[in-house]
């Protein structure tokens, strides 16, 4: 599934990072039958995150925008469509009647092509 309008979102939150530090609105997604309930956040805070902290040694800094590049030829269009993750943070996967985790949250990178549906707005469970 081609989630053009979750890949504009994540754009969003990835220009201005710090206008969604705390995170942006609740989502709830399905993924591969899997629901999935958290804050959307900036990429950057994501691996900003200590739990993440190894990941963000391997994929290396924030690939750096157009207004950075200034290159005239990067269309727009094809920035959001080469998006591929959604990060999530307060996060729970929700499996039958439990939450895991059963108390608190994580953070989550999900595959934006894997989200076969989605709810604005986090699930209230409890």
């Amino acid at each position: 599934m081609n989630n053009l309008l979750l890949k504009n979102i994540v754009y969003l939150l990835n220009m201005e990072p710090d206008k969604y530090a705390d995170g942006a609105d609740g989502v709830t997604l399905s993924v591969n039958g899997t629901l999935i309930t958290g804050k959307l956040i900036p990429r950057e805070f994501f691996y900003d995150a200590k739990q993440n902290s190894m990941l963000k040694a391997i994929i290396g800094p924030e690939p750096k925008d157009d207004s950075e590049q200034n290159n005239d030829d990067v269309d727009l269009n094809v920035q959001i469509e080469k998006l591929t993750l959604l990060h999530l943070k307060d996060a729970f996967y929700v499996m039958g009647s439990q939450r895991i985790p059963s108390t608190g949250g994580i953070y989550i990178a999900i595959n934006i092509d894997s989200i076969d549906a989605y709810s604005m707005g986090d699930l209230s469970f409890g």
